[in-house]
């Protein structure tokens, strides 16, 4: 191809994508007019399940190569010891996809609010099944979520504080 037809495609592409941005926008209006749960209301949910520690977060980061990830805390210096504070701000843009967003469930180092089983094996969705059926025998409710990957799965267990 020239290059003045691969400009061309490029402005193609990212006309569409503008669009393709404003159906996401306009579909998330349609999804928020139909919960009955204000913006506040969610985040307070959020709150409620899964923060334990309100004095930290931790922000999810790839290195330059691509070659690791993982979260680690945020902090106003490379420090490590001046964290920042979880804040609405922080849980607003994770819970509109903005960010990914890690929490500290042990509070105090004395207890936790709740309980994840990350399965990420071959076996990720037997292994599931039978931790599903324990929780049934024991009357317990977990709730199962597909990893980001699409390999995997979090059982999470709320516990009560």
């Amino acid at each position: 191809m020239h290059l003045q037809q691969l400009y061309l495609k490029l402005n193609q592409l990212e006309s569409q994508k503008l669009q393709i941005e404003n159906e996401i926008l306009q579909t998330k209006k349609q999804i928020d007019n139909l919960s009955p749960f204000s913006k506040q209301d969610k985040i307070n949910l959020f709150k409620s399940l899964f923060i334990g520690r309100v004095d930290v977060h931790a922000k999810y980061w790839i290195s330059k190569d691509g070659t690791k990830k993982g979260y680690s805390p945020v902090s106003y210096t490379f420090r490590g010891k001046d964290y920042i504070p979880i804040n609405d701000r922080v849980i607003q843009n994770h819970l509109e996809g903005k960010i990914r967003l890690g929490t500290y469930a042990v509070i105090n180092q004395t207890m936790a609010k709740f309980l994840v089983i990350d399965l990420d094996k071959k076996s990720f969705i037997e292994d599931t099944r039978a931790i599903k059926q324990i929780c049934d025998e024991l009357k317990l409710t977990p709730y199962i979520e597909l990893s980001k990957s699409g390999n995997g799965i979090h059982i999470w267990f709320s516990l009560s504080l």
